[in-house]
């Protein structure tokens, strides 16, 4: 996927993001005292809600920033887009399906 401008911005929702995974995992810890596993609906989730509903998400960069957040994650393009579609519809938060595969096709 093409690089889209905005970086500094880009940068500092990742941040956020990465924060409150953080903040999620921090509280489930002590409520447990083990390590949680954080799933990629509850990072999906964190990253939806860092958008705020005044904007669009953008499906294409959602699922670029979760590949970087979570590079060892398993699910398609198309499941990352379902989840991070859902968590839209909960949180009332508009989403542009601009999202291509890898041969330019669109993914929805």
């Amino acid at each position: 996927m093409a690089e889209m401008g905005g970086a500094p911005e880009l940068e500092g929702r990742r941040m956020l993001v990465l924060n409150r995974v953080g903040e999620v995992f921090q509280e489930e810890f002590s409520m447990t005292h083990s390590f949680p596993t954080i799933t990629v609906e509850t990072v999906a989730e964190v990253y939806v809600l860092s958008r705020g509903r005044g904007r669009f998400l953008s499906m294409g960069q959602a699922i670029c920033a979760l590949r970087k957040l979570m590079p060892a994650c398993n699910a398609t393009d198309h499941e990352l887009e379902e989840i991070l579609a859902a968590a839209c519809v909960i949180h009332s938060v508009p989403v542009t399906f601009d999202a291509k595969t890898a041969d330019g096709a669109w993914l929805h």
